[in-house]
């Protein structure tokens, strides 16, 4: 069957109490077989819980079967026990291509739990997708958390992820990616992730070990990788037993391979004080943490690591910031059909060309501040969406917020030609008058203190007050901040 053109806004939940049966739940379908969903939305939250069975839970689809779902997005939050996708909980043999996610996506179970982006698993294709949205899994077993897909045995192609990846698991493992958790037999090519990715296990038994994988594209890589980046923090913790975490891969295992990427973001890892060294290990590579089976080639990090491989054969290539800059540095890398150094947002370092950058910002500068950014936008997409200068920075309160923050009201943007600050600006939200970067009650309470005198703005919450543009704080932008948060007035 087809389902064209649908949408919901309605909050959905499924729970089985049977042994023998799991939990389906989606924003259009619960599950789906051999069909076929086109130009579809949701917008209410979305969940799956069963007693004993497996749950199900996606933002379009709680389980894909064959079939595919194309142009629909998801805005709702999902969770489940078992699988959590922000569009679909299982895209089993089946193809998700040109959908989006901007909602929260957690499962947290004792059992099982697989979160992601997109599809919570995927043994299907997954092409031209993006995540905004947090993912997160926890499981006293083993916990697979990615940007795209928690796990991935299919292919990952064209896709993007700018939320906050974890994984947790009291048990066994944890997995993390910024596109998959746990890469079993998949293949990811043409994908980025600008979220910051961590993973943290415990060992709770003395039969299993508890290991934790963290990488800025997979936690564990078990095939291919290719023509990847990554811009986001990644960090990997175990308790009893080792840590991985690599700006690629966390692990790179046995015939495994990593091809022609690169990773400019953080990279940590941390073994408890107590672990000896036969227990655990930490083990931090600007690529990979761990690759000694497994292949890297023509990849390049971040002189701030210290090695490319933490553990295994490293012919990877350190790089200062300039050097990232440069596109005769990366060698093998195909700036003819792959690649390119020229982008709108002014980025400094390679893009992919089939492959979105973060959105091009439309603002406008006056005086000392920087007016007409929308709430919910991203320090990455402040720095890189403002084009001024050679390189931008944001602070609050003094403090450098990191890439995966918000920029709320109030924040300093500095802009930078090499190292001279050459212009400073505050920004100002509208609506936002917190400098929280979202528009809440919280904001409508203090801009109705503010009609009443019992509180004394800023000038930059003055200004993201005034709603309406008159000049003036008075009831009317109360009740026009209050109807935003109600979703009955938009700015």
């Amino acid at each position: 069957g087809t389902i064209t053109n649908c949408y919901n806004t309605g909050n959905v939940s499924a729970t089985s109490s049977s042994s023998s049966s799991s939990a389906y739940a989606g924003g259009i379908a619960g599950y789906k077989y051999h069909s076929t969903i086109t130009n579809c939305y949701n917008m209410g939250n979305v969940s799956a819980s069963s007693n004993y069975a497996y749950a199900y839970a996606g933002g379009i689809v709680g389980y894909n079967r064959y079939g595919t779902i194309t142009n629909c997005y998801n805005m709702g939050n999902v969770s489940s026990d078992c699988n959590a996708g922000g569009i679909a909980g299982d895209n089993f043999w089946a193809t998700i291509e040109n959908c989006y996610n901007t909602g929260d996506v957690a499962a947290s179970s004792s059992d099982y739990a697989s979160a992601g982006g997109i599809a919570g698993s995927s043994d299907g294709t997954i092409t031209n997708c993006y995540n905004t949205g947090s993912v997160s899994a926890a499981s006293s077993n083993n916990a697979h958390a990615g940007g795209i897909a928690g796990y991935n045995k299919g292919t990952i192609t064209n896709c993007y992820n700018t939320g906050d990846v974890s994984a947790t698991s009291s048990y066994t493992s944890a997995y993390a990616g910024g596109i998959a958790g746990y890469n079993n037999d998949g293949t990811i090519t043409n994908c980025y992730n600008t979220g910051n990715v961590s993973a943290s296990s415990s060992k709770a038994s003395a039969y299993y070990d508890s290991y934790a994988y963290a990488g800025g594209i997979a936690g564990y890589n078990n095939k291919t990788i290719t023509n990847c980046y990554n811009t986001g923090n990644v960090s990997a913790s175990s308790s009893k037993a080792s840590a991985y975490a690599g700006g690629i891969a966390g692990y790179n295992y046995d015939g495994a391979t990593i091809t022609t990427c690169y990773n400019i973001g953080n990279v940590s890892s941390d073994v408890s004080s107590d672990v000896s060294s036969d227990e655990g290990v930490a083990y931090i590579g600007g690529i990979a943490g761990d690759s000694v089976e497994g292949t890297v080639t023509n990849c390049y990090y971040a002189d701030k690591i210290s090695k490319g491989v933490g553990n295994g054969y490293d012919v990877t290539k350190k790089c200062t910031v300039e050097q990232l800059k440069n596109q005769a540095t990366f060698k093998n890398f195909d700036f003819e059909t792959v690649w390119t150094m020229d982008n709108e947002v002014g980025y400094p370092y390679p893009v992919l060309k089939d492959v979105d950058m973060v959105e091009v910002l439309v603002y406008n500068i006056d005086g000392d501040y920087i007016f007409g950014i929308s709430a919910g936008t991203k320090v990455v997409q402040l720095i890189y969406g403002i084009t001024e200068g050679e390189y931008r920075k944001v602070y609050k309160d003094g403090v450098e917020l990191s890439y995966n923050e918000l920029a709320g009201t109030g924040v300093t943007v500095k802009i930078f030609e090499g190292e001279t600050v050459i212009a400073t600006y505050t920004l100002v939200i509208s609506g936002d008058i917190n400098g929280d970067g979202k528009i809440d009650s919280t904001d409508y309470l203090l801009i109705k203190r503010a009609a009443f005198g019992t509180f004394t703005l800023t000038e930059a919450m003055n200004f993201a007050g005034d709603i309406n543009e008159d000049g003036f704080i008075n009831s009317v932008d109360y009740l026009l901040i209050k109807r935003i948060c109600f979703g009955t007035y938009k700015l």
